[in-house]
Order: structure tokens, then sequence, then C-alpha cells
């Protein structure tokens, strides 16, 4: 009886250390627009980011992600100047494509030291309703209640997804082609479950 009790354990123990869990987009993530224009440099954030992802950690480690999806109201990125918004949900069609999304479709490679590390990998971006698979980096780190924290910069032209970049006052202020998206993604575990 005592032999059974000891294999269960060495057979169930391991498998409870890799847990594979749901994690939810935490509403203190950040996603920001940074560009320039003929007058001044501009930026654009937003809050309010959904999503989820199916990541594997294990004795505090992140050791796999099996999925990532996030998602935005392009509308819901403010300037706080009102002109500017509206002729920025103008370039980017949100009449017609009011999400901006992102779905991650490879790992390359992950690098952890401790409770940090560098993640690279590759995902389809989704702007205007244009797809376009982009590489990205970003840093993660794990924090005592088992939280992660994503932080990446990933730079881009407007026009590689059909978007001409928004002019101002008549055209006589453009805004540069390129941008540069800094995102701050906090994560929290929903659902654990045991990877079998």
């Amino acid at each position: 009886m005592k032999r059974s009790i000891i294999f269960l354990l060495m057979f169930v123990l391991p498998l409870a250390m890799m847990a594979q869990s749901t994690y939810k987009i935490s509403p203190k993530s950040v996603l920001k627009v940074d560009g320039t224009s003929t007058m001044h440099d501009w930026s654009m954030q937003t809050s309010s980011i959904t999503g989820d992802a199916q990541l594997e950690v294990t004795e505090g480690k992140l050791t796999g992600i099996k999925n990532l999806q996030l998602s935005l109201k392009a509308e819901s990125l403010k300037s706080g100047k009102n002109a500017m918004d509206k002729n920025a949900y103008e370039a980017l069609k949100t009449g017609k494509h009011p999400n901006i999304t992102f779905k991650l479709t490879t790992i390359n490679n992950i690098e952890q030291k401790g409770n940090e590390g560098l993640i690279t990998a590759t995902g389809m971006l989704t702007i205007a309703g244009v797809s376009k698979q982009e590489k990205i980096e970003v840093r993660y780190t794990i924090d005592k209640d088992g939280a992660i924290s994503f932080k990446g910069k990933k730079e881009f032209k407007m026009s590689q997804f059909g978007v001409t970049p928004p002019s101002f006052m008549f055209g006589s202020v453009t805004t540069g082609d390129l941008v540069t998206i800094d995102i701050n993604l906090l994560v929290t575990a929903s659902t654990p479950t045991v990877v079998q």
C-alpha cells in the first residue's frame, strides 16, 4: 500500500508542478502608439485591452506559451485632442474595421534568468483590416503573486497596413509613416489546469 502511494506521488507531483493556466488581461495594462509629424511628436494610448493567454509556468518560471490573443477597439486610442483622434480613426477605417488584434503564431525563443526573461515570437497583427506576420520581442517578469508583466516595443510603417498617415489643418501638418507601439501588459491566472 505504501509503495502504491509513493508511486502515485512520484507520478502526480511533476505534473502538478507544470501547470498550464488561462491568464486574463489586467485593466492595468496599457498600450501606447507614438509617432511624429511636421509640427511635433504625438502619442495615443488605451488601457481597454482584452484577450487571454494559455501559459505554462513551472516552479515559478515561464516555460511555454500555448496561446495568446489580444484585441482592442481602435477608437479606444486617445491623444487628448479630438481633431487628431477623428483623423486617426478615419485613417484606421474604424467604421469598417473597429478592432486592432494580435494573435501569437510561433514562439521562437524564451530566455530566462530567475523570475524574468526575454521572449522572441511571431504573431499575426491586424490593423485596418490588413493582417501581417510580425516578429516581436518582449521582456517579462513574474511577481510573488504569480502575475506576469510583459513589456515591449515594435516599430512599423502605417502604410504596411494600408493606412495613409493622417494629416491636419487642411494638409499643412502631416504625420510620419513610422510609428512605435509600446505595450505594458499585465496578466493574471484565472483557471489553472494540469498538463496531461
